[in-house]
């Protein structure tokens, strides 16, 4: 009989043991929007409340649910392990700081959107690319370098470095500046000394960009000067 008794108490025991086993750990709802409050708060200081409403969409790995951990009684404490400042992966290190304490990371994925220049069609290294040749599409930013391009002041007049297909994320190593003066070609010299400004032809005897120093040779005299190449056709020489 007695043994009886308490093999009844041992079976109405084990009933429970999962009610309370429930009821003592760490809800993961609630921990997962710990963590989500966690990252806006990163990404508000890091990039602005306005950008980040905007332009940044974060994702968070789901929680195993088997995953048991002890109700924290006491504070949940976070931080960001970031790899790198703009890193589209990181970590957020959740502890808790009660009488059962324990540690876990949860990883986050993040999505940057901004308007990058996209090609219009097929382009040939070489091109010197005009406003029709790209467009701006939104696109996430966190898949791709950061050497993206978000204005057209940074696209237009620019030269082809490569050869690029329509729908082509254009990137600053794609581009370079282009050729303003060909050798052989009639340039403008101008020559400044103090408030006075004389112009005169020469003769470009290289390619050159804006910004780049060439050779020039004057046609009647066939004296040659360096002169910096400040646009089209047009080079400069300080007297």
């Amino acid at each position: 009989m007695m043994r009886r008794r308490i093999f009844l108490l041992y079976l109405s025991a084990s009933m429970y043991l999962p009610i309370i086993a429930s009821a003592q750990t760490q809800n993961l709802d609630d921990l997962t929007n710990h963590v989500s409050a966690t990252v806006t708060g990163y990404l508000d200081i890091a990039y602005g409340a306005e950008k980040r409403k905007n332009d940044i969409d974060f994702s968070i790995s789901n929680l195993d649910s088997r995953l048991q951990l002890a109700d924290c009684k006491g504070d949940l404490n976070s931080e960001v392990k970031e790899q790198g400042f703009g890193s589209k992966h990181f970590s957020v290190k959740v502890h808790c700081d009660g009488k059962q304490r324990w540690t876990i990371y949860v990883p986050v994925t993040i999505k940057m959107y901004a308007e990058v220049a996209v090609s219009t069609r097929n382009l040939h290294r070489g091109d010197t690319l005009l406003e029709s040749d790209f467009t701006f599409k939104r696109t996430n930013t966190a898949n791709i370098s950061n050497s993206f391009l978000d204005s057209a002041k940074k696209v237009t007049g620019m030269e082809l470095r490569r050869a690029v297909r329509a729908g082509s994320i254009l990137s600053r190593q794609d581009l370079k500046e282009p050729t303003m003066v060909k050798r052989g070609e009639t340039v403008v010299i101008v020559a400044r000394t103090g408030g006075l400004e004389v112009r005169s032809e020469g003769k470009a005897l290289s390619n050159g960009r804006a910004g780049e120093q060439i050779r020039v040779q004057n046609p009647q005299s066939k004296r040659i000067v360096d002169a910096r190449i400040t646009g089209r056709g047009i080079t400069e020489i300080r007297l």
